[in-house]
């Protein structure tokens, strides 16, 4: 449901003005135009889609500011100017778009398992790519293959303690950084609720529906008393992310 932005408090309009001031890379404007699309601000979410579809490679990567290798990153774009194209019905983001989804499909370079690395030129895996790809699959009308990539990226990336780790290097079977991120948890939890909604059977439907409460289960023990995670979930050596106060 939009935020009512008319009853957002002075700090959350503080906040969006601030986000609108900076420069931005490819998973940062992904993130910035789905908050944007949530508010129901439908006309700067046009010209932020503009933008990225200006700032968009040949390959169909858009956003991209200066020499970027990520691969899935870009793809975090994907749903909210695919919605906002069709609201508008503008040829050159429908065109935008489609380029991006045919990358995604694809282009994207991936593993023999078809998973979609995060750099060009690399064979790393990362936990973000869960969030950057697979929501944009199922909003474009793929969502049994966004499942599919969910499904391998949890495999390849999950262990005995129910969590994610951070990053995979496919290129030798071995974990790069096996840490427990606690952003790239999160970004996991927020990619399957959002594919949830566009399921079409009860058999995905029930399977994201149980990754979504198993992974709650496994992250749940590890909030700090103010409701606040480690940077690293069951490190409490590590620094305690800012507070999120609500709307």
């Amino acid at each position: 449901m939009p935020i009512d932005f008319s009853q957002m408090d002075e700090l959350a309009q503080s906040v969006l003005s601030a986000m609108l001031c900076m420069q931005r890379h490819a998973w940062e404007q992904g993130l910035a135009m789905e908050a944007v699309r949530a508010m129901g601000r439908d006309g700067l979410l046009y010209r932020m889609a503009r933008d990225a579809v200006v700032r968009q490679h040949a390959d169909g990567r858009t956003a991209l500011v200066g020499g970027e290798t990520v691969a899935t990153d870009p793809c975090s774009i994907g749903g909210p100017l695919l919605y906002i194209a069709k609201q508008r019905n503008d040829p050159e983001l429908l065109a935008g778009a489609s380029r991006l989804l045919r990358w995604a499909r694809l282009d994207a370079p991936r593993s023999s398992g078809g998973l979609v690395y995060h750099f060009l030129g690399s064979r790393e895996i990362w936990a973000d790519s869960i969030y950057m790809l697979p929501p944009f699959l199922a909003e474009a009308g793929y969502p049994e293959e966004a499942v599919r990539l969910i499904d391998g990226y949890f495999d390849c990336l999950m262990d005995g303690s129910g969590l994610l780790a951070h990053r995979y290097n496919d290129a030798n079977s071995t974990f790069i950084n096996s840490a427990h991120w606690g952003i790239g948890n999160g970004w996991a939890l927020c990619a399957l609720v959002r594919v949830l909604s566009t399921l079409r059977t009860h058999t995905e439907w029930m399977r994201i529906r149980n990754r979504i409460c198993a992974l709650l289960d496994a992250i749940l023990p590890f909030m700090c008393s103010d409701g606040r995670f480690h940077n690293v979930l069951d490190d409490p050596a590590t620094f305690a992310e800012i507070h999120y106060y609500p709307l």
